[in-house]
């Protein structure tokens, strides 16, 4: 059964917009009116790293699937001498895209803190925009260091050969 590959970039565009009015969504609910220290405080600053982290992680890979079904080089060479050249495009190309996740994702971060503010009364605080911004890092980092999960499938398929 073959994928439509329009109904896919689709279905990962809707996700990465769901899960940003889920962060919006999340960003209506009350504070928790504990103490400083509050496990709850804790929780909600944790919640906030994860979840635009995830937006990242997200975002990436729609731009990457996006641009793997529209560009025919990035999804495999076509001779053996442009094999070196494809290479280092496809890891410039997934740099530049990793870099557009990271902006789209602190833009997110900023409106967020900027609706909070505006409609529902909370404060801005600048930690709130750091703990974000080293959320969407952390996973951006991650996903450089962790081969994808394409490079992982290759890996696995020759160690059974």
């Amino acid at each position: 059964m073959k994928v439509n590959q329009k109904n896919l970039i689709i279905y990962s565009l809707l996700i990465v917009i769901i899960w940003s009015a889920t962060i919006f969504f999340s960003s209506s609910l009350p504070n928790p009116t504990s103490s400083k220290y509050d496990i709850l405080i804790v929780a909600e600053k944790l919640s906030y790293l994860l979840s635009f982290g995830l937006l990242f992680l997200l975002t990436y890979n729609s731009l990457l699937m996006i641009f793997r079904y529209q560009v025919s080089r990035l999804a495999q060479w076509r001779t053996l001498e442009e094999k070196f050249e494809d290479k280092e495009f496809t890891k410039l190309i997934e740099f530049l895209l990793m870099i557009i996740a990271f902006l789209f994702s602190i833009i997110i971060s900023l409106i967020d803190t900027f609706v909070r503010w505006r409609y529902f009364s909370k404060d801005i605080d600048y930690r709130d925009i750091l703990i974000n911004v080293f959320g969407i890092f952390l996973f951006a980092f991650t996903s450089i260091t962790i081969p994808n999960l394409d490079k992982l499938e290759a890996m696995i398929s020759k160690r059974k050969k």
